[in-house]
């Protein structure tokens, strides 16, 4: 799943947004929110890595705040950029403006459930072609649809 917008405070490289979620993810961001609260952060990734685990050298934010709005299927989140490598490459994506940028969900799911959520991860799709527009479109409305039944 990918965020719907993605509001960018250019000055303090602070991330904020929604992600559109179903019910299939609740117990899994629900166990996401309470390891942060254990441990006190969660990092994540500039891309998207084809591993589960986050990896240090891939490090570009820390998601700072998560909340999980159960009646209108939105994950609420902010993040901070951090100064490290790859969160120096994504603010210079920032300062130059260009358009792209979303967070996505990395996890795992099994017959139909988010069994696990490992952390949110910035994407960048600079020019997203009509069929991944349409493919995102048509993922919404399946969520929608499985959500009902």
């Amino acid at each position: 799943m990918w965020s719907k917008k993605l509001n960018i405070d250019r000055k303090n490289y602070n991330l904020e947004g929604v992600i559109p979620i179903n019910s299939s993810y609740y117990g899994a961001i629900d166990d996401m929110i309470n390891r942060k609260n254990t441990i006190g952060f969660i990092y994540g990734e500039f891309g998207t890595p084809e591993r589960f685990d986050v990896s240090l050298a891939g490090v570009s934010h820390n998601i700072t705040d998560i909340v999980l709005d159960k009646v209108s299927n939105y994950l609420n989140f902010k993040c901070e950029v951090l100064n490290t490598q790859k969160g120096n490459e994504l603010k210079t994506i920032i300062d130059a403006g260009i358009p792209g940028l979303r967070m996505c969900i990395r996890g795992i799911k099994s017959k139909g459930v988010v069994t696990r959520i490992f952390t949110l991860d910035v994407d960048f799709l600079p020019n997203p072609t009509p069929e991944e527009l349409l493919r995102e479109e048509r993922r919404e409305k399946l969520d929608k649809i499985n959500e009902r039944t």
